[in-house]
């Protein structure tokens, strides 16, 4: 996952914080931190939602469709596809295609 996130995204990746990281190193953090918090699907998509729609301007078609094409890797990297993971991956396809 780590090294999708480092070849795919980094091409995209032109922010830097104050302290000179990027956000592929934000999104390796955030991935580290909810493995060690044991989050789920759910509350990872609770956690997320809110941040998406304060802060749409952020996300570009490319970076939509990259976002897109990590979830399916994220969910497909494990067991594949249940019911539910479909579910949610439905409900974040609308949320990040919604153009409101």
């Amino acid at each position: 996952m780590k090294n999708l996130v480092k070849l795919e995204w980094s091409a995209l990746d032109e922010y830097t914080d104050e302290f000179g990281g990027n956000a592929v190193y934000q999104m390796e953090i955030a991935f580290d931190w909810f493995d060690y918090e044991q989050l789920d699907a759910n509350d990872c998509f609770k956690i997320f939602t809110p941040y998406y729609k304060d802060h749409k301007n952020l996300f570009s078609e490319n970076q939509k469709q990259l976002f897109w094409k990590t979830t399916n890797a994220i969910v497909s990297s494990f067991t594949g596809k249940n019911k539910s993971e479909l579910i949610l991956l439905a409900k974040l396809h609308l949320l990040v295609q919604k153009e409101n």
